[in-house]
């Protein structure tokens, strides 16, 4: 089921919106993800959590605030969906 999911995460505009928004940072905040992607802070907390959880991202404590920073893995999959975006929209234009 895990699986599945994962694959579910990214056919999804808000987890991909948000993935890429951190990448775009290089580290940032969940709020400023939210604002970003134009969601709610909770939808997104629940996103980042789930990124965390496949160790997409991790957190480090700045303070009071804790900043988002995506893993080798996490870039690895912005780079990959960057790619596919270019794909279709080349593929699009055609």
């Amino acid at each position: 089921m895990a699986q599945e999911y994962i694959e579910q995460l990214f056919l999804q505009e808000k987890p991909t919106l948000a993935l890429l928004a951190i990448e775009d940072c290089g580290s940032t905040y969940t709020a400023e993800v939210a604002k970003i992607i134009d969601s709610t802070f909770a939808h997104t907390t629940k996103i980042v959590s789930k990124f965390e959880e496949y160790g997409i991202v991790e957190f480090h404590q700045n303070g009071r605030k804790k900043e988002v920073v995506l893993t080798e893995y996490g870039m690895r999959i912005a780079r990959i969906l960057k790619e596919f975006i270019q794909v279709m929209e080349s593929e699009r234009k055609s």
